[in-house]
C-alpha cells in the first residue's frame, strides 16, 4: 500500500497550490501551509510544527519552499520523518527558472497574489514605515513586478496600491497556474513511482527472504544436531539482517548453556542475552540505540535459546527485520527442540551399541565354556584350541571372566600341614566341650 503523500507550503501559495491540487484531483495527496517568511529570519522547526497538524504515520511529508526553509536540515526526533524540498528561489515552483532569473537580475521585486493580499502586515512584521519604505525599495530594486498566477481576484489592485507605497513602477506579467501543475504534477508522479519501485523492490526481497525461510524450514525433516541446527539458523540470519555480530546463547530449564562464538562472547552480551529471558512477553525486542535485534526462541513456552543481532546494516528495515524475526522464532524453536530429541536419540542408540557389544561378547565366552573341556587326568590343566596346556585357573579367567582366590581343603591340609591339622581339630574339640 502507498503512502499517503503531505506536502507542507509556504502560505503565501495557497490560493494557487489549492486550486492546482483541486484541479488535477490527486488521490492519497493533501497539502497544509506554514506561515510565510518572506523578509524574516528563515523558519526554524519549531515554527513549522506550530503551524502544521494531523501528521500521524505513515504519511510521507515533504516540505516545499525557498530561502526560509535554509535552517531545516535534520528533523528532531520528536519531529515526523519527512524530506526537505529547498529550491533557491520559491518563485521556481510557479514559473520557469530562466523567466524568474531575469527578472531578478534585472533588479525586479517579485511578488505574487498570494502575498499581495496581505502586503500591508508583511511590510508592518518588517518594521517598515511609510516614510523608510521608499528609500528601502529603491535601494535594492528598481521596479515591482507581479507573477499573476490569477488565483486571486484583485491582484492588479493591491499590485498597484504596494507599487505606490514602495515608489516603484509595477509591471504585471500573467502566468496563470500550468507551471504550478507542472511542478507538483513531476513532483507527485515523481514520489509515487519511487513509492512503488520501493515497495516492488521490498516485495521482491521478501520473496526472497521467505523462501530462504521456506528452504530452512524445508531441511527440519533432515536430522541434524543442535549445534547444526543453530549453525544453520544464525547463517539465515547473517543473510536475512546482515548484523556486525551475531551471537547465540543456549538455555535448558531456564538455565543457560553452550554459547557462539564459543570463546570469545563478550561478558555484556552475556548479560543481555540472560537478561532476555526475563521479557517472557516479548519473543523480539528491539533496541533503538544500537540498532540490535533481540530474538528469544521458544517451544511450548519453554525458552531453547537466545540469539543476539547487534549493529543490522539497515535499521530503516526495522519493522521488516522484527516480522521476519517474529516468523522465525517459532519455527527455530521446534527446530533446536527437534535437533534436542535427535541428539538423545543418538546418545541411546550409541549406549544400546555399546551394551549390545558387551553382551555379544559375554555370550561367544558362555559359548567357549559349553561342550567337552580336554583335561589333564593328573594336573588338570586344561588344552587350549590352539593345542597348549593352561592351568585350570587361567583358562576360565579368560573364557568366563572369572577371579579365582587360593585355599586348601581339609583333606589337602592334613596331608600338607599334618601337624597344623591336628592342632586344628583339638582347638575345635575344646570349644565344642566349653559349650
Amino acid at each position: 500500500m502507498e503512502k499517503p503523500l503531505l506536502f507542507a507550503v509556504c502560505d503565501h501559495f495557497r490560493p494557487e497550490v489549492s486550486a492546482v491540487l483541486e484541479h488535477l484531483e490527486l488521490p492519497g495527496v493533501e497539502v497544509q501551509f506554514f506561515p510565510g517568511r518572506c523578509g524574516l529570519p528563515p523558519l526554524e522547526w519549531d515554527d513549522l510544527r506550530s503551524g502544521l497538524s494531523n501528521i500521524f504515520p505513515p504519511t510521507e511529508l515533504h516540505i516545499l519552499g525557498g530561502y526560509c526553509l535554509m535552517n531545516l536540515d535534520t528533523p528532531p526526533e520528536n519531529f515526523p520523518a519527512c524530506t526537505v524540498h529547498s529550491l533557491e528561489h520559491c518563485f521556481y515552483m510557479v514559473a520557469p527558472r530562466k523567466l524568474v532569473d531575469d527578472y531578478l537580475h534585472a533588479g525586479a521585486y517579485l511578488v505574487t497574489p498570494g502575498w499581495l493580499v496581505n502586503w500591508e502586515a508583511a511590510i508592518k512584521a518588517w518594521g517598515v514605515d511609510r516614510d523608510a519604505a521608499v528609500p528601502f525599495f529603491r535601494g535594492s530594486v528598481n521596479k515591482v513586478v507581479l507573477l499573476d498566477t490569477e488565483a486571486v481576484p484583485g491582484s492588479e489592485r493591491h499590485l498597484q496600491e504596494f507599487a505606490a507605497y514602495a515608489g516603484l513602477p509595477a509591471e504585471h506579467v500573467k502566468i496563470g497556474t500550468d507551471y504550478l501543475r507542472l511542478f507538483f504534477s513531476e513532483i507527485v508522479f515523481r514520489l509515487q513511482f519511487e513509492n512503488i519501485t520501493g515497495l516492488a523492490r521490498k516485495e521482491r526481497r521478501l520473496k526472497a527472504d521467505y523462501a530462504m525461510i521456506l528452504d530452512f524450514v524445508l531441511q527440519l525433516g533432515d536430522s541434524f544436531s543442535e549445534k547444526e541446527t543453530v549453525r544453520r539458523l544464525l547463517g539465515l540470519l547473517s543473510m536475512l539482517c546482515a548484523p556486525m555480530r551475531l551471537c547465540f546463547m543456549e538455555f535448558r530449564d531456564g538455565k543457560p548453556g553452550y554459547t557462539w562464538p564459543e570463546e570469545d562472547l563478550l561478558p555484556r552480551e552475556r548479560d543481555v542475552m540472560n537478561n532476555a529471558i526475563l521479557h517472557e512477553d516479548k519473543s523480539v525486542i528491539w533496541d533503538e540505540d544500537s540498532g540490535s535485534l533481540m530474538v528469544r526462541l521458544a517451544y511450548h513456552g519453554e525458552t531453547v535459546g537466545v540469539v543476539y543481532a547487534q549493529g543490522l546494516a539497515f535499521p530503516e528495515y526495522k519493522d521488516q527485520y522484527m516480522e521476519l524475526a517474529r516468523f522465525i522464532q517459532n519455527i527455530a524453536g521446534l527446530a533446536i527442540s527437534h535437533a534436542r530429541q535427535f541428539d538423545r536419540l543418538v546418545t541411546l542408540t550409541d549406549e544400546l551399541h555399546k551394551e549390545k557389544e558387551k553382551l555379544e561378547a559375554a555370550l561367544e565366552k558362555v559359548k567357549q565354556l559349553r561342550g567337552l573341556l580336554p583335561i589333564c587326568a593328573s594336573c588338570k590343566r586344561i588344552r587350549t584350541d590352539e593345542g597348549y596346556w593352561t592351568q585350570l585357573e587361567e583358562y576360565f579367567k579368560e573364557h568366563a571372566d572369572v577371579e579365582f582366590s587360593h585355599g586348601f581343603c581339609p583333606d589337602c591340609i592334613k596331608v600338607l600341614y599334618p601337624e597344623y591339622s591336628k592342632r586344628k581339630i583339638m582347638d575345635k574339640d575344646s570349644e565344642a566341650g566349653e559349650e
